[in-house]
């Protein structure tokens, strides 16, 4: 699927803004906005003032209403070319700069660990130094964690073995959070499903 041609450009003020058009989509019933679509440039600054570009293989953005680590939605690469979305590989990224965990990448339309790493990994540079580790999720559980913050405080490949119980959402609260999904922050109905 297309979300969208790819931008021309964004300037500085809409990347830190988030100000710009996206493609919205669902997977599994979650809603994502695409800020990138495969064969975009994503662009930025690092930490030591260092200017880097990537030429995205996939399409990248966000799932809308979650809360990761870093303070932003949880980020996703999504396959252009995937027909199936049955299996979900969450990534633990690190900071580059200091080797610590710095927030969850979520991998859909993937076949395998290894094809998810290996895009995960096509979508940086080279010498990129940010991944961890990477585990696959049975969809059921990933569908309780994406909308859990507190679970975005450590490195999933961390919770996997953990014997915790997962709570289910009651109905009311289900019902509530798919009437929202319909709808983007403007109100406008966007979502399509794929």
């Amino acid at each position: 699927f297309v979300p969208f041609a790819p931008p021309v450009s964004y300037s500085e003020a809409q990347k830190k803004a988030a100000n710009f058009k996206k493609g919205h989509t669902t997977v599994e019933g979650r809603d994502i906005s695409i800020e990138y679509p495969a064969g975009s440039t994503r662009s930025g600054t690092d930490s030591k003032g260092n200017k880097w570009e990537n030429t995205l293989n996939h399409h990248y953005g966000y799932f809308t209403r979650t809360d990761g680590k870093d303070g932003d939605q949880i980020d996703t690469f999504i396959n252009p070319d995937a027909k199936d979305f049955g299996k979900v590989f969450v990534v633990d990224q690190n900071n580059p700069d200091n080797g610590e965990f710095d927030e969850s990448k979520v991998m859909l339309g993937f076949s395998s660990a290894e094809e998810a790493r290996e895009a995960y990994m096509s979508n940086y540079q080279p010498d990129w130094k940010g991944f961890r580790a990477i585990t696959e999720v049975p969809v059921d559980e990933f569908k309780t964690w994406l909308y859990d913050g507190a679970k975005q405080r450590k490195p999933y490949s961390e919770y996997k073995d953990t014997p915790e119980p997962v709570e289910q959402p009651t109905d009311l609260v289900t019902q509530i959070d798919d009437a929202i999904s319909k709808y983007d922050d403007t109100g406008e109905y966007t979502v399509t499903d794929i």
